[in-house]
């Protein structure tokens, strides 16, 4: 026998606030931000890096061997989320991409700066946002949502790339 339907269940399509929802779009903006700034200043800082630690190009493709790593194990916060709570996880993930992104330029050894790299990896693969997005907001308001946090990790990029072409 089939489940049944979603649209079946009372709370599917239960009106929510608007204070909720502009709450819900400024938390969901604000991590899709930071996963992409994350994921765009990884890729920039490359080159200081090779300079700051003296390393040849090869010593760093080795070295990101490790945050592909961090990135395999970003299922590990979507498994939490399903025990600890989307919100909490969310909160969680913010934290942590706020913590590591400024803990990864005070990295003094190329050891340092790889594992708080494969851990922010985690951070910013596990795109609790996304989850939380489609969990939320109301069916009719989903893909609004979800484009408009999408637009506000875009503006990540863009900063995280204008800083770097600045330095």
């Amino acid at each position: 026998e089939l489940p049944p339907d979603n649209r079946d269940n009372a709370l599917y399509d239960a009106p929510r606030s608007r204070s909720y929802l502009v709450f819900l779009v400024v938390i969901l903006s604000a991590a899709a931000f930071f996963d992409y700034y994350a994921t765009t200043l990884r890729f920039h800082l490359t080159t200081y890096v090779r300079q700051e630690f003296a390393l040849e190009f090869s010593a760093i493709v080795g070295m990101f061997r490790w945050v592909f790593l961090g990135s395999c194990l970003a299922f590990v916060p979507r498994l939490m989320a399903d025990r600890v709570g989307r919100k909490g996880m969310l909160i969680a993930t913010l934290a942590a991409l706020c913590v590591l992104q400024f803990a990864v330029g005070y990295a003094r050894t190329p050891a340092e700066y790889i594992f708080l790299l494969a851990l922010l990896a985690v951070a910013y693969k596990s795109d609790i946002w996304l989850l939380v997005a489609a969990e939320e907001a109301p069916p009719r308001h989903r893909g609004a949502l979800t484009a408009f946090a999408v637009g506000a990790g875009l503006m990540g990029s863009f900063v995280a790339g204008g800083m770097i072409r600045s330095m």
